[in-house]
């Protein structure tokens, strides 16, 4: 892909990470640094992507459709599968739907967060040109 040239503003705290890798006396190159920082991040969300069941990626779909996923720290799919489903208790759900909610709730912050990645790039494209399920975590996992 092309390089694109952007206007952005950092702020004060992803200075400080691109500030935290850079030698004090090197001039910092913001390009380089952002784009190996992003380059970065693809690859772990990638790795770090849990094995999920067809059924699994659907129930996590369907709670996160048609909202805006903000990346809140500590991420608790769980706890927003069962406000979707307006339920306080895994036994109140049905056996799949429930067993996916005890499946992602033990998953690690850094499995939540690819989770949630994929899910954010999943209802951002079209995979009309995608053959199955299978083809469009391969491709997520490449964005």
């Amino acid at each position: 892909m092309p390089s694109i040239k952007k206007s952005v503003m950092f702020s004060e705290q992803t200075q400080d990470y691109i500030n935290a890798r850079t030698k004090e006396d090197d001039a910092i190159s913001w390009s380089v640094e952002l784009n190996e920082s992003f380059k970065s991040l693809q690859w772990l969300s990638s790795q770090l992507l849990p094995e999920l069941t067809a059924r699994e990626w659907e129930v996590l779909l369907n709670v996160y459709s048609g909202s805006i996923i903000e990346f809140q720290i500590p991420f608790r799919i769980s706890s927003d599968i069962m406000d979707h489903y307006n339920v306080l208790e895994v036994t109140e759900l049905d056996k799949g739907i429930g067993d996916c909610v005890r499946k992602v709730h033990a998953l690690s912050q850094p499995e939540q967060y690819a989770t949630l990645d994929f899910i954010k790039k999943y209802w951002a494209n079209d995979w009309s040109d995608a053959d199955n399920f299978d083809d469009v975590i391969a491709q997520i996992k490449a964005l």
